[in-house]
């Protein structure tokens, strides 16, 4: 069985049902940074991984950076 290493960066309230938690995770010697929904597990009372999310290869990050602080400027422009 490959085991999958985590490293939790932050964790935010996305609503009143889910929290986003960001995630280094080591994956068959590969680093993968892990957005992803979390939810309440109502069977034994911890929380657990929703299908809603995005895993991408560290090499990726600064694209994904640089396309949320574009969609962060279109969004401010559009407020002003």
């Amino acid at each position: 069985m490959i085991k999958t290493q985590q490293r939790l960066i932050t964790e935010f309230q996305k609503n009143d049902r889910e929290m986003l938690k960001v995630q280094i995770q080591t994956f068959r010697g590969q680093e993968y940074v892990d957005i992803r929904a979390w939810i309440q597990d109502e069977k034994n009372g911890g929380q657990k991984a929703t299908p809603k999310g995005l895993t991408i290869h560290v090499e990726l990050l600064p694209e994904l950076i640089a396309a949320l602080e574009k969609a962060a400027l279109v969004l401010d422009g559009a407020r002003h």
